[in-house]
Order: C-alpha cells, then sequence, then structure tokens
C-alpha cells in the first residue's frame, strides 16, 4: 500500500501539531512523561508511517491535529478554563482512561463554543451547566472503552456506562448523558458491518430501565466523512419525558441529524 501523502509531507504536518502543542501544554509531557497518551500518540503515528501503516498513522495524527484545535479553540474563548482543562492533561493524566475522558469534555466543550452557546459553565457532577434557556438543564460526560475484541462486548460496556451514571444523584430529566462511543464501535466494527448499527444501538438504549432516568442519551463517535478527516458525530435517543427546556438546547446545538452509519471508520485503536 502506497502512502496517501509523502513522507515530507508528514513530517511537516507532524513537526507542525508536536510543536504546537508543546507550546500549548508542557514539554514535560513529550520530554519526560514517556507513556503520556499524547506523546504516545506522535509515536504511535511516526512508528505506524515508518511500518507502511499508513491510514492508522494519518488517523492518529489527526487526533492530535483535533486536539491542537480544539485547544486553541478554548484558549481563544476563555483563558481560565482552558489552564483547568491544561491542569488536568499534563498533571492529572496518567492513564488512557484519564486521557479519553477528558479529552471527551474538551471536545464537548468545543463543540458548546463553536455552536455559539455562551450561558454554560464547565463544572463537575455534571460537566456542564446550561442557562441559556428558562432554567437550568446539564450535561454529564463519560466515555467506554474495550481493550479485547468480542462480539456483543460494545453493547454490555454500552449498558454499563449508563447504568452507573443512571445511579447518581444528578440523573434526571433535566440532564442529559453524553457518551463517548468511539473506541467500542472500532471493536464492533470488527466483526459485523455497519448495516442497521443506528437500529441496534436505538433498539438497546431504549430498553435499558436505566436509560429513562436522563432526558436524553447521546451516543458520539469518531468517523471520516471524507477520508482523512476526523469528525464527531452523535446519535440522539431522547426519553419521553425529556426536561421541555433540555429539549430546546438540543435541538438548538446537538439537533437530530440522521448519521451514516456507513462512515469510513478509522482504524481501531
Amino acid at each position: 500500500m502506497s502512502s496517501p501523502i509523502s513522507r515530507e509531507d508528514f513530517n511537516q504536518k507532524f513537526m507542525s501539531v508536536e510543536k504546537s502543542l508543546k507550546k500549548l501544554l508542557n514539554e514535560n509531557i513529550f520530554e519526560k512523561e514517556k507513556k503520556h497518551p499524547i506523546r504516545q500518540g506522535f509515536v504511535n503515528s511516526a512508528t505506524y508511517f515508518t511500518n507502511g501503516q499508513y491510514d492508522i498513522s494519518i488517523y492518529e495524527l489527526m487526533k492530535m491535529m483535533l486536539l491542537e484545535r480544539d485547544l486553541k479553540q478554548i484558549k481563544e474563548y476563555d483563558e481560565t478554563e482552558f489552564q483547568k482543562f491544561k491542569k488536568w492533561l499534563t498533571k492529572t493524566v496518567k492513564t488512557p482512561d484519564d486521557y479519553f475522558g477528558v479529552r471527551f469534555e474538551i471536545e464537548v466543550f468545543t463543540l458548546l463554543v463553536q455552536g455559539k452557546c455562551t450561558e454554560f459553565i464547565k463544572r463537575e457532577k455534571p460537566d456542564f451547566e446550561i442557562t441559556e434557556f428558562n432554567s437550568t438543564v446539564y450535561v454529564e460526560c463519560t466515555t467506554k472503552h474495550l481493550g479485547v475484541v468480542r462480539d456483543g462486548d460494545y453493547l454490555d460496556k454500552i449498558t454499563d456506562a449508563i447504568e452507573d451514571k443512571a445511579s447518581k444523584d444528578y440523573s434526571n430529566h433535566k440532564t442529559a448523558l453524553f457518551l463517548d462511543i468511539t473506541n467500542l464501535l472500532h471493536h464492533r466494527q470488527q466483526n459485523k458491518n455497519s448495516e442497521n448499527m443506528d437500529d441496534e444501538l436505538e433498539e438497546h438504549v431504549r430498553t435499558l430501565e436505566s436509560s429513562k432516568s436522563f432526558g436524553s442519551i447521546l451516543l458520539f463517535f469518531m468517523a471520516h466523512p471524507k477520508k482523512y478527516r476526523l469528525l464527531p458525530v452523535f446519535y440522539r435517543i431522547d426519553s419521553e419525558k425529556i426536561n421541555s427546556e433540555l429539549l430546546k438546547f438540543l435541538d438548538k446545538y446537538f439537533p437530530h441529524d440522521p448519521q451514516d452509519m456507513n462512515l469510513i471508520f478509522p482504524p481501531r485503536t
């Protein structure tokens, strides 16, 4: 397989993104923290390219490019919030699970900024508080991952995530649960094609008693609408009892938009 970009172009993009993230964050995570997920992303990208695994290599680099873009947008929007995310990424994150959780919150924060939602604050338990409409509504973020590919496990992981969050005090019809399932769908793709995946996901979520605790559940994943371009998309499942103000918020910033489950999924990571 030949590379879709030259080694020279790859190196140029690689060094540009690495330099930018070093400036935004802290060089220590690149030089001293050998196992930090961000540093590992660059190591993986370079290794895959050298080994001729170009799709995976470019996917890993695109993830770093997307992180760079998101952090720059947050920094421009609110320096204080940027510093909080910077601290979490450089001081708190030690494992891939730590990183994926913070990274998803960065993604959601950026989506709110891009949507020009100005009446929100980043908090904890739940993660976001929105006061744009007549009452306050909330968003809680979570992620789930699989380490080994086993058919059916991805639905079990979705169940685990929803049931865990449904047990919290903040689970109610004024709160939306945002769940990143990118990794789970990559694993699912190893065993099945994308046919009927949207129906499979909605049917599974709606049969869970725990899913009724939230006003809405949005399942997020990264996909390729075009080759070598990453885009966060979601599948939204509203409760019949969704709070009217939460519904207004979601309809404005995260509207129903049927996703093509046959989008080109990046290589499993």
